[in-house]
């Protein structure tokens, strides 16, 4: 009599085969692929931080100008210079801005204009760890010797009209001492357009005139010159 046998089926694993090894080195691929993209994701991320500040300092600069033309902001100190002809910036320190949307009490500048606040978080005034608040460098310049005959309150003569010089720049700018870039720096060039931005750099830059109903034409003039 022949005895049948019966034989146990081995079922090999789909999964045999991957080794100790070959993990590590899929590990180690993926660990490179992630250092690689890692400084793309972040200049990505600085590059949008930095389109957010500009996009506020740009809306902080149309307000401020509304807000003099409208009589509702008061106007702000001269320069004795056309600040569009001056290769470098304010040298400042301490920032001292404790009221929203009022100009800053320091630093304090002779004949080159004047800080404003612009506040945009829960903080009153302008602070230089915030993220959001905007600090604009703002000031008056005329070509006619007529506008600096100062009155009485030592004022000049802002019925004639003006020029206005606005230069956004960030509250951090002011964490360190030191001279804020201007638009005529190659590095406060390179710095709007980076996602590394030099924190000196002005955001947005706008000069335009101020008229009021005793400018006249030749004072006008004057001023699109």
């Amino acid at each position: 009599m022949i005895s049948k046998k019966l034989h146990k089926l081995i079922y090999q694993s789909t999964e045999a085969g991957y080794t100790l090894m070959e993990s590590m080195v899929a590990m180690v691929l993926v660990s490179i692929l992630a250092v690689s993209i890692s400084p793309m994701l972040g200049f990505w991320v600085a590059s949008r931080v930095q389109a957010r500040r500009v996009e506020l300092g740009a809306v902080a600069a149309r307000a401020y100008i509304d807000g003099v033309r409208a009589e509702v902001i008061n106007h702000p100190d001269f320069y004795l210079t056309n600040p569009t002809l001056l290769g470098e910036g304010a040298d400042v320190s301490t920032l001292v801005c404790e009221q929203n949307n009022d100009y800053c009490t320091q630093p304090t500048l002779t004949n080159q204009g004047q800080f404003f606040c612009v506040n945009n978080d829960d903080t009153s005034g302008c602070q230089v760890d915030s993220a959001t608040d905007i600090v604009l460098h703002v000031g008056s310049f005329s070509p006619s010797g007529a506008f600096y005959q100062l009155d009485s309150n030592n004022n000049p003569r802002y019925e004639l009209g003006y020029k206005l010089d606005v230069r956004a720049y960030q509250a951090a700018a002011f964490s360190e001492p030191g001279k804020l870039l201007r638009s005529s720096s190659t590095k406060s060039q390179v710095s709007r357009v980076s996602g590394l931005a030099d924190k000196k750099a002005p955001l947005v830059e706008i000069s335009t005139e101020i008229t009021t109903g005793e400018t006249n034409y030749f004072e006008l003039e004057n001023l699109l010159q």
